[in-house]
């Protein structure tokens, strides 16, 4: 026990460090080899709404969110990489409030040099060290279209992985998957980074080795995947990445014995990466800011975790039942979820043979990432009642684990006889 203990926090310093100084070294890449790419990075954005509806599923993308990133990325505002890298600072040229598609136009088009610059030192930001880069070469527009490729081709790679790998989790996971609206998540980067670590953090669990899949590696993904999360995201849906894989996992064994346990132990494991490396940044933060950064970040934590929003006070019961509404905001996607779903109580009905009853117990494991989406929107109801319209995501998994509780198919593999 306390080797697993030590290894996971040498692994969680380990990652603390080279975070740190990989986001020095971006630093380092010049201002100047990036303006023109961030000047048609902002004359694209100054066309679009700052948060336009996408086409096909109409949910809003967040442009606001995705303008911050490209100041954050595009500018090197203090002297020293590992005080940029700590505090992450970007430029703001509209007075009173913070605009950053405004700013981006009116210091890259209209050459207005007087902007404020506030730093945002609570977040890693990790995704500056792909997004500084690509910079170089590309501008927003052609990033998105990148971003889309690649995301629309991950998302099919695991849909063909569960297909080879567990039977009773591939139209669930398609139907949560629509609910997340996919077409708004790849052309916004905002939404792309916790995406991408659900992904590959899936593709990790399906693809793991029949012998090792109950055994302590598996694990060791979900540490990394919390790891991951708290790096690169801006506390969009977080724990996707979580109750996604864990619904596979359930899914990718045959006894499921044990499976209670090992789910219990991926989640403690996945909360201590994503933990751990929240507060390495903030220690980081605090030895270079003192007491300054430590009042930001507890009014914060007070602020996001709180009941309160513009005035008005809300319950958290309410603020989940809005998260719900939602997620279910488009009628056929709900009726083909209802429909499938009594469907497939009916067959389980029917069904119920020896095996379906002995794996009934089993079954209820699919709880743990029914209810920690849930559990999530309680506890941060401030943030998700401001940003409903991205955070109802954080539920999908609620609905995919549900949806494979009912399902009537089973899956094949086996586990080690050791462990059976």
């Amino acid at each position: 026990m306390k080797k697993n203990a030590l290894r996971i926090a040498i692994m969680i310093c380990i990652s603390i460090v080279t975070g740190y100084l990989l986001l020095s070294a971006v630093y380092l890449i010049p201002s100047e080899a990036q303006r023109n790419n961030l000047k048609a990075s902002a004359s694209f954005l100054a066309e679009e709404k700052t948060y336009r509806r996408e086409a096909y599923s109409r949910r809003r993308l967040d442009n606001f969110t995705d303008a911050l990133m490209l100041l954050e990325s595009g500018y090197q505002i203090y002297d020293n990489a590992f005080i940029n890298a700590v505090r992450t600072p970007y430029y703001n040229a509209v007075s009173g409030e913070i605009k950053p598609h405004k700013t981006l136009t009116a210091l890259l088009l209209e050459d207005n040099g007087e902007a404020q610059v506030i730093d945002y030192a609570r977040y890693w930001h990790g995704y500056q060290i792909i997004l500084r880069p690509l910079l170089l070469i590309m501008d927003y527009e052609q990033i998105r279209q990148l971003n889309t490729w690649i995301l629309f081709t991950l998302i099919m790679l695991v849909a063909w992985a569960i297909a080879k790998r567990t039977h009773c989790c591939l139209i669930p996971f398609c139907l949560a998957l629509l609910l997340m609206s996919p077409t708004a998540i790849v052309e916004s980067l905002q939404y792309s980074t916790v995406t991408y670590v659900t992904l590959l953090t899936s593709l990790a669990v399906l693809g793991a080795p029949k012998d090792s899949v109950i055994c302590k590696r598996i694990a060791i993904v979900f540490l990394c995947s919390g790891i991951a999360v708290a790096y690169f995201d801006l506390l969009t849906f977080p724990t996707v990445a979580l109750t996604m894989p864990l619904v596979l996992l359930w899914g990718t064994v045959d006894n499921r014995e044990h499976i209670t346990r090992l789910m219990l132990k991926c989640t403690f494991c996945w909360a201590i990466g994503y933990a751990g490396m929240w507060m390495g940044k903030w220690g980081i933060a605090l030895i270079c800011d003192g007491r300054a950064f430590g009042d930001s970040l507890f009014n914060s934590i007070k602020s996001r975790s709180g009941t309160e929003w513009n005035g008005a006070e809300s319950t958290r019961f309410q603020v989940l039942m809005l998260n719900f509404e939602e997620l279910f905001l488009n009628p056929k996607l709900t009726i083909s979820i209802v429909c499938f779903s009594a469907i497939s109580a009916i067959a389980l009905f029917l069904k119920r043979d020896q095996a379906t009853i002995q794996h009934a117990k089993a079954r209820l494991a699919l709880l743990i990432p029914t209810l920690i989406p849930m559990l999530w929107i309680l506890v941060v109801s401030n943030h998700s009642w401001n940003h409903t319209w991205f955070t109802y995501r954080t539920l999908a998994p609620s609905i995919f684990s549900l949806l494979s509780l009912l399902s009537p198919f089973d899956s094949k593999p086996t586990i080690p006889e050791a462990l059976q």
